[in-house]
């Protein structure tokens, strides 16, 4: 019976597909990913634990549903093995790829193998790991390339007008698909043109607001969700009384939208490269074009509205390195992303005045609200890069040389634990729940127990069983300084270059994000029973797109 038990494999079988793969849906790759896997593990007399699918998802991101889910379960201990079709399954980005087979399974004892690649973790010696390494940068290569072939695609659609659908018409429109094009709902419609004819006639937003109220018109969300059933799980949620609440930030970018006049924007922002999916804006003189959507308000409305606009709100700082850092700060105690403020503020005689501009952590549970001033973040920033570079291409070939022989530091644990004990122990545990589990199916034998109650109880005491022996397995474990396969050379080299390409004087924000992973803010108060605004230092810690020790070298 203890034979049994200690000889279960539990097989996780993952299975992905990207939209860009070129094949359809859950379709016949998917059921031919998991029918040549399931056959696999099968044949091998192993038991399949759970079986993971992601379609529709690129595998240059690891932030995947199924993938996590079966990452919490190899954390929990559940699986032995991992098995993909091959190694592009996985994912096709080179540098966490190699981190998941060369140091996360290995750490987690884990047994990881891609079929098609021929690639099996337990067998060190084939030469095939030793192909590992380009097989990965091949993969993240062929993502790299569909990206490209994509992006142009999309771009050559704006640059021509061409409309491109989303999932939800600009509200006030509809489409028309039996010809593709758009046409003014004029339901929605008769809804803008009372925003633009009310402001234009210096009606106050909270009169306004009021009218959309009472007269329980509903706002743009909702409205998107009754039509084209738009994000069901939040605004299907929705009380009465939010139905109708409008609020003044969706009004006014409502009456600051061109494209009521009859103007199409094909484009307004783009990712930062096809791993990187932060969007940025760009400049939409090229891609805007009329004659392609219809009007529902006339260019005259559009303008007087914008002159009382002008007259209305204050003016906002306006910088060309304003969105560099947005959604790179980081509170450090909610892990919140900071949200950008620009506060215009008057003086008494109301001719002068300043601005405030700032990040800061607008979470309602966090403690710490992490605070930092533009300007202070945007030096920071700077003159940190700005030495770094210095620094790194002064250096660069002691550097790349240091990457290239790299060994990661092995953590020790400082706590000292009496392992022969414990395994004592264990194997006491272990021998006590093996005599549960032969008198457990003796009592079954002989009709003692019933067969609902034996599938449970014998359920329970086998995982407890498994569970002991994954532990002792671990205690057992020669502790081993191995190398992982991370081409550390590889991953300096794509740094350096970046970081050369970094000019403190335009500080484009591609090149910030290709550095830059993220910025924690948090705070140091000079007294901890003064919790005030001027009454601590703000800590910067910096984290760059590379492995944080060899910047050590």
């Amino acid at each position: 019976m203890s034979h049994l038990i200690t000889s279960l494999k539990s097989v996780a079988i993952y299975c992905r597909l990207s939209k860009d793969d070129g094949l359809d849906g859950d379709s016949s790759s998917i059921q031919s990913q998991r029918n040549l896997l399931t056959k696999y593990a099968e044949d091998n007399e192993w038991h399949i634990f759970d079986i993971y699918i992601d379609d529709g998802y690129s595998g240059t991101n690891f932030n995947r549903p199924a993938f996590q889910k079966m990452i919490k379960d190899i954390e929990q201990n559940r699986i032995d093995i991992v098995i993909t079709k091959d190694l592009s399954r996985l994912g096709r980005n080179y540098i966490q790829t190699g981190f998941y087979t060369d140091d996360y399974f290995p750490n987690h004892n884990v047994r990881y193998i891609a079929l098609s690649d021929n690639f099996d973790t337990q067998k060190e010696d084939d030469p095939a790991s030793d192909l590992v390494p380009f097989k990965n940068v091949i993969n993240e290569w062929y993502a790299r390339d569909t990206s490209k072939k994509i992006r142009s695609v999309f771009k050559m659609k704006n640059k021509a007008g061409i409309l491109i659908r989303r999932p939800v018409p600009l509200y006030g429109y509809k489409y028309n698909h039996e010809n593709n094009t758009v046409e003014i709902d004029e339901e929605s419609a008769s809804v803008i043109k009372y925003l633009f004819t009310a402001y234009a006639s210096n009606t106050p937003i909270a009169i306004i607001k009021k009218y959309l109220i009472d007269n329980k018109i509903h706002t743009p969300g909702y409205y998107a969700y009754l039509k084209y059933n738009y994000n069901k799980e939040r605004y299907g949620a929705y009380s009465e009384e939010q139905k109708y609440t409008w609020k003044n930030c969706v009004i006014d970018r409502m009456l600051s939208n061109i494209e009521y006049t009859g103007i199409y924007i094909a484009s307004k922002t783009a990712s930062i490269n096809f791993k990187n999916h932060r969007r940025r804006k760009v400049d939409t003189k090229e891609y805007t074009f009329e004659g392609i959507r219809p009007q529902i308000i006339s260019k005259e409305l559009f303008n007087k509205v914008a002159e009382r606009k002008a007259k209305t709100y204050r003016p906002r700082l306006q910088s060309e390195n304003e969105v560099v850092l947005q959604g790179v700060l980081e509170c450090a105690e909610c892990g919140r992303k900071l949200n950008h403020k620009n506060q215009t503020l008057y003086r008494k005689d109301r001719n002068k005045i300043y601005h405030n501009h700032y990040f800061a952590c607008r979470s309602k549970n966090c403690s710490l609200k992490a605070y930092v001033k533009y300007d202070d973040i945007n030096q920071i920033v700077k003159n940190t890069l700005s030495s770094l570079k210095e620094f790194l291409l002064n250096k660069e070939e002691k550097f790349l040389e240091y990457a290239k022989n790299y060994k990661p530091k092995i953590k020790v644990d400082e706590k000292k634990i009496d392992t022969k004990k414990l395994i004592k122990d264990l194997n006491i545990q272990k021998a006590k729940l093996e005599n549960q589990i032969t008198n457990l199916f003796e009592g079954h034998v002989n009709g003692n127990i019933p067969t609902d109650l034996f599938d449970k109880l014998s359920k329970k005491y086998t995982a407890e069983v498994n569970d002991i022996i994954f532990k002792i397995k671990e205690l057992t474990k020669p502790k081993e300084n191995k190398e992982t396969n991370i081409n550390y050379f590889l991953q300096a080299k794509e740094f350096v270059d970046n970081l050369k390409k970094y000019n403190e004087d335009i500080c484009d924000e591609e090149i910030v994000h290709l550095l830059i992973n993220k910025i924690i803010i948090g705070k140091e108060y000079y007294d901890k029973s003064t919790r005030s605004r001027s009454n601590y230092n703000v800590l910067v810690n910096i984290r760059f797109n590379i492995t944080n020790e060899l910047l050590e070298f």
